[in-house]
């Protein structure tokens, strides 16, 4: 099989959480530990970090990846889901797992697949966990699938393990409460390895701190030991003067971005590599600097507060898909001084589409798409909810035309975002690619 028929094998063969939801998630880790015996074991033949967390664990991964790689160490980077290509799930050094690696694994491994029957998530890590130990990295960070305790990245023994946040998210998986999703998250937490919590929350840190105990494991909170206050802000750049609060050092971050939810994730990074620069020592302010501002561009990233068009009208998305991430987006978007907010939105089953609108603008208009996966929910049922909210809405059959609506409508001195589910952004994206 070639590239795209071994993708398309992957995708008929395995369940698929993206696609078919929690029928995909399996409640112990036993296919994922087959596999890896299977390949002799290639998730202990490398270092790792490991990083979980609600919101902001992809930011986090390839702003730590960036410095890492500008310090001079060959960094692997293991994500999810994708927005163009499978390939972007696995990355070195910026660069996707090569055509011919993804047909190799699968032609290799099918017996074993086809016996293990695991998921394409699980069949994804082990193959992650295969390239970067056949590429020789010095360190991968891994980034949890979802929840923590049973994520089938969860069979590494990382150096440090990071959890980002806690907010209310896969509620039909995780739990209903912030405490029990926080009791998935902190599955991580491994025994005599220091975690990092980016932020502080009345209803997780018991949990945390109990897990910590109990695997004697040290714990740090980011916004504990560092503060930030905004030094230069607009809509594609983010400067930032942050203090260390116990040697009372300070020293100005630029981000590329305006996002202002990226402070939290900044600070989470400077804990991160406090703790880990004895094991990386070539690691330097410089590199921080260089690392931090060109995060985007060094490791590939995309998808969070890019700018698609930058004038007339300007153009931002944002891969922003919980309640917590979009109420950030969209008090951060008004503050902005555009005329009319046009958004192009879509979600998928499995979310509470009540707690969705709870977040978004009423003064905005919208544009409803289903995104083009099993899961993703009807852009009727959207618009019909959000008429009942008295919001102005249309609902339309996929991204492009909803986004092409949007181009049209919109006058020069308006804003159009697009957000709700990474899916809605891959088919955007997919579709932009294809036209060029």
């Amino acid at each position: 099989m070639n590239y795209q028929e071994t993708v398309d094998w992957l995708y008929r063969q395995l369940p698929m959480y993206q696609r078919v939801g929690k029928t995909a998630f399996k409640k112990d880790l036993s296919n994922i530990k087959a596999l890896l015996r299977a390949l002799g074991h290639p998730e202990r033949k490398f270092k790792s970090i490991h990083v979980g967390g609600s919101n902001g664990k992809g930011s986090i991964s390839h702003m730590l990846a960036a410095v890492l790689q500008d310090s001079g160490y060959k960094t692997g980077i293991y994500s999810s889901p994708h927005l163009r290509d499978f390939r972007e799930r696995v990355k070195i050094d910026g660069e996707w797992m090569p055509e011919a690696f993804v047909c190799g694994f699968v032609n290799d491994l099918k017996n074993t697949i086809e016996e293990v029957n695991p998921s394409f998530f699980e069949i994804t890590v082990a193959m992650a966990f295969a390239y970067f130990a056949r590429e020789k990295v010095d360190v991968a960070i891994i980034e949890v699938g979802l929840g923590g305790r049973l994520d089938s990245t969860n069979v590494i023994t990382p150096l440090l393990s990071i959890i980002s946040n806690i907010s209310l998210e896969h509620q039909d998986i995780l739990g209903p409460e912030i405490a029990q999703i926080a009791f998935e998250k902190a599955g991580i937490i491994k025994k005599h390895t220091p975690v990092v919590i980016g932020r502080h929350h009345s209803k997780s840190d018991p949990v945390f701190r109990q897990k910590a105990g109990e695997m004697n494991a040290p714990l740090y909170f980011a916004e504990d030991a560092y503060h930030a206050r905004i030094v230069r802000h607009e809509i594609d750049c983010l400067e930032l003067n942050v203090e260390n609060s116990e040697s009372g050092r300070s020293e100005n971050f630029a981000l590329p971005g305006g996002a202002l939810y990226q402070q939290e994730n900044l600070l989470t990074v400077l804990m991160a590599i406090e703790l880990i620069r004895r094991e990386f020592p070539a690691i330097r302010n410089e590199n921080m600097q260089r690392g931090i501002s060109g995060f985007k561009e060094i490791t590939a990233f995309e998808g969070r507060w890019q700018i698609l068009r930058s004038s007339a009208p300007m153009v931002l998305a944002d891969a922003a898909h919980n309640a917590d991430a979009l109420k950030k987006i969209f008090t951060q978007l008004k503050s902005w001084p555009f005329r009319h907010l046009h958004c192009v939105m879509g979600t998928v089953t499995g979310k509470d589409p009540h707690a969705f609108f709870e977040s978004l603008d009423p003064d905005a208009r919208y544009y409803f798409a289903r995104p083009a996966v099993p899961r993703g929910m009807d852009a009727e049922f959207l618009k019909d909810l959000a008429k009942k909210k008295d919001l102005k809405a249309r609902a339309y059959r996929g991204a492009d035309e909803a986004y092409e609506a949007a181009l049209r409508a919109a006058e020069p001195e308006d804003l159009i975002f697009v957000g709700g589910s990474i899916f809605l952004l891959s088919d955007l994206f997919r579709s932009i690619q294809e036209a060029k």
